[in-house]
């Protein structure tokens, strides 16, 4: 008919996921809800997807993302929930479906197109705008079999969200500062310094001191001891920290980040270009459904 094809949920996880998003977290209690029989009444409800103009909290956001995927929350800070921090938020979600993830976070009108490395998903927390990362398994920004890994270990986190098992937590972090910056910043130095202490790590001055390259090497042994790899994030924005651990020279190291910051804008243009043609190619075909004959003439003489 060339409308808007609308199904449900085809297991118990789905509806609970959909009910969620279109009714609000608190009316979709799950299987658990008493039922109440229909008194033949049709009660019409205006509102928004769940999320679609933004998040109250990241309490809000995560209750839902804990019903829609399985992810676990990565380079966060420690106080409160992750995005709850201030303007300046440091956060990746690894999940292991990235579609239902970017779907369930984008604030505003319209979904930002996904990225098919992975890459940052503006969302609107109260009355700011934050940035989260989403990675997956076989973008490379994490070793693949340690993601799943990740994964499959993680532990719900008493404030509401899930994150990696305490004996990974501190290894994500390590691998974080190793791969996704140039030089960590003071605020990740002390992170790390503090958890190397509740691990009885006591060296661990010695890796972020003045020798800054010599504390690289150290911590990517100690990774590859325990099996994982450090590939080369698919994700061109993510800084090239990679690079100064592989023997280049200093003008190869140049080139591959300029190589990768002029990427990284290639692919933003690409995502603003395709997030603007979707909406207005929808709505053409929604005031013209007739050119939906047309485009199945095209294939037909092909």
């Amino acid at each position: 008919s060339g409308g808007i094809g609308i199904h449900c949920g085809e297991t118990a996880w789905e509806n609970e996921r959909d009910l969620c998003m279109l009714f609000g977290l608190d009316e979709a209690a799950g299987p658990q809800a008493p039922e109440i029989p229909w008194n033949g009444s049709v009660e019409k409800l205006h509102r928004n997807l769940t999320g679609a103009g933004g998040w109250q909290s990241a309490r809000e956001l995560f209750g839902l993302l804990n019903r829609a995927t399985r992810y676990v929350a990565i380079n966060y800070v420690d106080d409160g929930l992750p995005g709850d921090a201030g303007q300046d938020v440091d956060l990746d979600v690894l999940t292991e479906d990235y579609y239902a993830a970017h779907t369930v976070l984008h604030s505003g009108r319209f979904p930002r197109i996904k990225l098919q490395h992975g890459g940052r998903v503006p969302v609107r927390l109260g009355d700011r705008r934050v940035s989260v990362g989403l990675r997956f398994p076989g973008d490379n920004y994490l070793d693949e079999a340690w993601a799943r890994r990740l994964l499959k270990t993680r532990v719900l986190d008493e404030r509401g969200f899930y994150r990696p098992a305490d004996e990974e937590s501190f290894w994500v972090v390590v691998y974080h500062a190793l791969m996704h910056t140039r030089e960590p910043g003071r605020q990740l130095q002390d992170r790390l310094l503090s958890m190397a202490g509740a691990r009885g790590l006591t060296d661990w001055e010695r890796c972020l001191g003045d020798d800054w390259q010599a504390g690289r090497d150290r911590m990517l042994s100690l990774l590859r001891a325990r099996g994982v790899r450090c590939p080369e994030p698919l994700d061109r924005a993510v800084p090239a920290g990679h690079s100064k651990h592989h023997e280049r020279g200093r003008i190869r190291n140049v080139a591959s980040d300029c190589v990768r910051a002029i990427s990284a804008v290639g692919h933003e243009f690409s995502s603003r270009v395709q997030t603007a043609y979707w909406p207005l190619r929808d709505g053409l075909l929604l005031r013209a459904p007739w050119l939906h004959k047309v485009k199945h003439w095209r294939r037909m003489l092909r």
